[in-house]
């Protein structure tokens, strides 16, 4: 993933999730906290341009998520799971039971 598309993430999953009650929040306050969880050699990325089509803005100083940026259930941004090899991925412990003794 490069930079660019970890900020656009970082941005959209921050927005969800400070406006995930209906409530849009201050665009000020957006660009803080999302620049703050940044490495600082990435925080050029963090503008509306990187979230685009992702936010609306009920007003010019607010910003809240449009229903297109929604990253859960939408696949968006997809997520990898460790597979598991059924019983045999929870019998670890067996295979370092003869090193204890």
């Amino acid at each position: 993933m490069s930079p660019v598309e970890s900020v656009q993430w970082a941005g959209t999953v921050l927005l969800e999730a400070r406006t995930e009650d209906g409530n849009a929040m201050s665009v000020a306050a957006f660009f803080y906290d999302w620049k703050d969880g940044l490495p600082e050699s990435w925080r050029r990325y963090a503008t509306l341009e990187t979230i685009k089509g992702k936010f609306m803005q009920p007003s010019e100083d607010t910003i809240m998520l449009n229903e297109s940026g929604l990253s859960a259930g939408k696949g968006s941004y997809s997520t990898t799971t460790a597979k598991s090899n059924g019983p045999q991925a929870r019998r670890w412990h067996e295979k370092f039971k003869s090193s204890r003794r």
